[in-house]
C-alpha cells in the first residue's frame, strides 16, 4: 500500500481571492466613508441616505466574512508563507486572524448601533435623521475604536505585503491572485 502525497497549491482558491479582493476594496471604502465622508455631511437626506447605504454594506460584509471564514477552512491553502524570521512570521499569522476578528467585531457592533439607535427603519427607506450623539451608544463606540484597530492593522498587512514585494522579492503578492 502507498501514501500519496497531495502537493499544496501555490495559490488560494480563486473564491478566496475573488471574496479578499471584493472584501478588500468595500472594506477600504467603508472605512473611508466612516472616517472623512461622514463628519462632513450637514444635509440631513444625504446622512440617512449615506447611512443606508453605509449600513446595508456593512451587512453585506458581516456575510461575506463569515463566507469567507468557511470557505478559507474548507479549501486547500499554499504552504505558509515564511520571511526568513520565526517572528515575523507568526506576526503574519496573527495579524490575518485579527483582521477577521476584527471584521467581525467591526460589522457586529455596526449592528448593534443600528439596533441601540433605533435605526432599522432606515434600511426601508424611511426619512427618519441619523442621532447626533451617536457616541452615547456603546456599540458606535466599539465601532470607532474598531475602525482604528482595523485601519492600524491593514497598515500593518499592506506594508508586509510591500516588503515581500519589493524587499523579498518572493512574488508572495501572486498567493492572492487568480492563476495556475
Amino acid at each position: 500500500m502507498t501514501t500519496q502525497k497531495t502537493e499544496l497549491p501555490r495559490r488560494y482558491h480563486p473564491a478566496l481571492v475573488t471574496l479578499h479582493w471584493f472584501m478588500a476594496a468595500f472594506i477600504l471604502m467603508m472605512l473611508a466613508v466612516g472616517r472623512l465622508l461622514f463628519p462632513t455631511l450637514t444635509d440631513a437626506a444625504q446622512e440617512t441616505s449615506m447611512a443606508k447605504t453605509h449600513m446595508l454594506i456593512g451587512l453585506f460584509l458581516l456575510v461575506l466574512v463569515i463566507v469567507r471564514f468557511i470557505v478559507r477552512l474548507r479549501t486547500p491553502k499554499p504552504a505558509p508563507a515564511t520571511t526568513g524570521n520565526a517572528l515575523l512570521d507568526r506576526i503574519g499569522i496573527i495579524t490575518h486572524y485579527l483582521l477577521y476578528i476584527l471584521i467581525l467585531v467591526m460589522a457586529l457592533s455596526g449592528v448593534g448601533t443600528m439596533l441601540a439607535a433605533g435605526l432599522t427603519p432606515i434600511l426601508s427607506g424611511s426619512p427618519m435623521p441619523v442621532p447626533e450623539h451617536l457616541l452615547g451608544f456603546p456599540p458606535y463606540a466599539v465601532h470607532g475604536l474598531t475602525g482604528w484597530l482595523l485601519l492600524a492593522l491593514l497598515a500593518l498587512h499592506i506594508g508586509a505585503t510591500g516588503f515581500h514585494l519589493f524587499i523579498k522579492k518572493d512574488n508572495l503578492l501572486a498567493r492572492m491572485w487568480f492563476g495556475k
